[in-house]
């Protein structure tokens, strides 16, 4: 079979050859529709198999890279940490985990008393002394410093109004009833902090 080239007879009309297991167009002169069909179908088949491909490169991103997509509470709230961390159990939410506390913040913004409660058993709210909350998500129960508690991270709150964000960065950590040492500590992995900040003294622990 003689193809389209320079210097070679014209003549029309589609034929079978090399090309991806499928029909190869084979143009001996002028363009008829069979041949433009025989090109669009060609062309379909092709962009279809190239966005397959790219569809199971960017599942495979997701499942390979967690948290690629941000924005969400839960995922910003599984975020790693340094500390080996577990679920709570119901005993430790029953017997352990403090349901309330107090401590004196001396910075800003508004210093004064800081109210935590623990609205159930995976969230807390830290209330302001204008009544101002943000909430917090539970990881789970660490030990930090030789001390064993919940470590909880920020996930809702004006970042305007508590100078943090809410993308998992502002963790802190609740000794468990009992502790020999019972102080509220806090760190911010988005700004690098790696070691826990004691911010103060817990009391009417509840």
């Amino acid at each position: 079979m003689r193809g389209c080239g320079i210097g070679g007879k014209l003549g029309t009309g589609v034929g079978r050859s090399w090309g991806w297991g499928s029909e190869t167009i084979w143009w001996r002169g002028g363009v008829n529709r069979r041949s433009l069909a025989a090109v669009s179908f060609l062309l379909m088949k092709t962009l279809n198999g190239i966005f397959a491909i790219a569809c199971v490169v960017m599942l495979a991103a997701h499942l390979v890279v967690p948290g690629l997509v941000r924005g969400n509470a839960d995922e910003e709230a599984n975020r790693a940490t340094p500390e080996r961390i577990v679920p709570l159990t119901k005993a430790q939410l029953v017997s352990n985990v403090p349901h309330f506390y107090i401590f004196d913040y001396e910075g800003d913004p508004q210093p004064g008393k800081r109210y935590w409660v623990r609205v159930n058993d995976s969230t807390w709210v830290e209330r302001y002394p204008d009544g101002f909350q943000s909430t917090f998500k539970v990881l789970g129960h660490a030990k930090i410093n030789d001390t064993e508690g919940t470590i909880v991270v920020k996930v809702a709150g004006s970042p305007r109004k508590t100078g943090t964000d809410n993308h998992g960065g502002l963790q802190a950590f609740i000794p468990d009833k009992g502790s020999a040492v019972m102080h509220h500590w806090y760190r911010n992995i988005e700004r690098g902090d790696v070691e826990w900040n004691d911010l103060g003294a817990m009391y009417n622990v509840e």
